[in-house]
């Protein structure tokens, strides 16, 4: 059974419910089977953590766009997820709590070498493709945000060690065809972000956001 994981802020109702739409959004397509994985915040003091893992906090510090606990801890909750595929030993599926399924994801398709998204970008300008498939990262030079994309063991553990070498930075932003020449997306993408408030995000940054409106909420979480 190929595993997937959704990352949730279990103590906010509200993630709880947009993780809960994720899971039954891909058993609608006969999908993965989902978990819950439980988000680092803001009050598990992730600058420590960082320090503890060997990480640099240094690229997150005067970043206008996103709250700099909040953005640690969004990293750190993919991070802990390399690691975790690491110790599995097999690719998995790592989503953000409002990934939904929009189409069925044929996983046993999908051969990828180390990283490759799955998910249609959510923010800002991005191009698409003629051809359905597997493609060198296309949308943009760096992932088109970090709510779905699978990975391998050889590709987590690459990501992590330049990570400790070079200083990480938000996820889809480090995720870049400048560090890794070998990401890979999938085209036509069947997950989509769907969205009303960000928990990371400063206005400044949630403006580029598709879904951004007046309706669109910046939310505090520790």
């Amino acid at each position: 059974m190929k595993k997937a994981f959704v990352i949730t802020i279990t103590s906010f109702t509200e993630s709880l419910n947009l993780a809960k739409r994720c899971i039954d959004s891909s058993k609608k397509y006969s999908g993965p089977e989902v978990t819950i994985f439980p988000a680092i915040t803001p009050k598990d003091q992730p600058s420590t953590i960082m320090a503890n893992e060997n990480l640099s906090i240094s690229k997150f510090i005067g970043n206008r766009y996103s709250r700099f606990e909040n953005v640690v801890s969004c990293f750190l909750s993919h991070y802990f997820l390399w690691k975790y595929c690491i110790e599995l030993d097999e690719p998995i599926l790592i989503l953000e709590h409002d990934s939904v399924f929009t189409t069925k994801l044929d996983w046993n398709s999908i051969q990828f070498d180390r990283i490759i998204n799955v998910g249609k970008p959510s923010f800002g300008n991005f191009k698409t493709q003629n051809k359905a498939g597997v493609h060198r990262l296309f949308s943009k030079r760096y992932f088109p945000g970090g709510h779905a994309y699978m990975i391998k063991p050889t590709g987590a553990k690459q990501i992590i060690e330049y990570a400790r070498k070079n200083g990480p930075e938000p996820t889809d932003v480090f995720l870049d065809l400048n560090k890794f020449s070998w990401l890979q997306e999938y085209y036509p993408w069947p997950i989509e972000v769907q969205e009303t408030f960000s928990t990371v995000q400063l206005e400044t940054g949630s403006k580029a956001k598709h879904a951004y409106g007046e309706k669109y909420r910046c939310v505090e979480i520790n």
